[in-house]
């Protein structure tokens, strides 16, 4: 089946002359911001003026086209729903681009007002994604699950956000980060991942990603910039919590790398209890003080229904890798070309 674009409800496939690219990134793993305001663009021909706003007759003429839904599917699978955020048109080339942002460009528009005591991160998230109206685009139950751990824990936070001025997409980043839980979109639905380790055991994997998959192999490189295994930890009043993981900083011969973490009373995020500074520092350091081995590749359309978070053993004789479990952090789909960019990450 061809790829399908449907804007404002109409089906408008056979004008696409540039399908353009979709990406999903999950990057928890590697300590940077895992939510990001994904854009896609997509070219229409434009010959006859169909897509002109201000031309009578066209899709967009007299409409309140801003932030109206594109959906973007092939094969019955939701690849991308976003909303137009512009439609820029090229004389001399006859075509219309559509800019697209997926729903995360909401929360970049409006700022964080939550306040709240004796919670959860991922409930604060949660309520604050409700507040901008988003509650019939969240996988809640991935919300919940997400949030077991720390529950189960009794490790709180209390949040209040009306002095900071930060974006909701910021809030959010920050109690995601603080829960090493990743927020994403796929599919159209906002979803939530704690961080699992999963290296140093073949479970849980999906099929090989070999030669017979794979169009190109890139770089492979170990992400010093994102080891961190010593952790200093404000919470409450004044308290400081200090943890070294010592077998990490034995594993790479003495190497330390410090970070320090601040929820102090007066902040927008608080931890007021040492149980839960403990549980989110030990968090931190679970998921952060082993050095992580990243690998670039370019993958056939076989691998069309790959999704980050997916785990599979990658093998490349230059590389000397071997049925090597990795995951999948990134990925950047090439819908004319019918392949797929991805960013993997695994253990040193």
């Amino acid at each position: 089946m061809a790829a399908v674009l449907t804007v404002m409800g109409s089906d408008v496939s056979s004008y696409v002359t540039e399908w353009g690219e979709v990406e999903d990134v999950k990057e928890v793993l590697l300590v940077r911001s895992q939510l990001f305001t994904g854009e896609h663009s997509i070219v229409l021909s434009n010959v006859d003026g169909r897509f002109s706003p201000y031309k009578a007759g066209s899709l967009f003429y007299g409409k309140a086209y801003f932030q109206s839904i594109v959906t973007l599917t092939e094969d019955g699978e939701t690849l991308f729903t976003g909303l137009l955020k512009q439609v820029m048109l090229n004389k001399a080339d006859r075509t219309c681009t559509l800019k697209v942002e997926n729903y995360f460009t909401i929360l970049t528009t409006q700022v964080a007002s939550l306040v709240a005591t004796s919670v959860g991160p991922m409930a604060a998230a949660l309520s604050i994604l409700e507040t901008a109206g988003m509650a019939e685009l969240v996988d809640r139950n991935s919300f919940v699950a997400a949030a077991a751990d720390a529950a189960s824990a009794g490790a709180v936070v209390s949040v209040d956000f009306t002095d900071s001025n930060q974006t909701a997409l910021a809030a959010i980043q920050d109690l995601a980060d603080l829960a090493s839980v990743a927020i994403y979109v796929r599919g159209g639905i906002i979803q939530a991942r704690p961080f699992q380790a999963y290296q140093g055991s073949s479970a849980g994997l999906r099929y090989p990603i070999d030669s017979t998959v794979q169009v190109d192999v890139g770089a492979l490189g170990d992400a010093y910039d994102n080891l961190k295994n010593v952790v200093t930890f404000e919470y409450s009043t004044s308290s400081t919590l200090v943890l070294r993981d010592e077998p990490s900083i034995r594993r790479y011969q003495g190497y330390e790398n410090a970070v320090k973490l601040s929820y102090n009373t007066g902040q927008s995020i608080v931890i007021s209890d040492l149980a839960s500074a403990s549980y989110f520092a030990r968090k931190y350091l679970d998921r952060c003080s082993t050095l992580r081995r990243t690998l670039e590749l370019v993958g056939s359309n076989e691998l069309r229904n790959i999704r980050i978070g997916d785990r599979h053993p990658v093998t490349d004789s230059h590389y000397g890798l071997s049925s090597e479990p990795f995951e999948v952090i990134e990925t950047h789909r090439q819908i004319q070309a019918k392949t797929i960019s991805l960013t993997l990450a695994t253990l040193r």
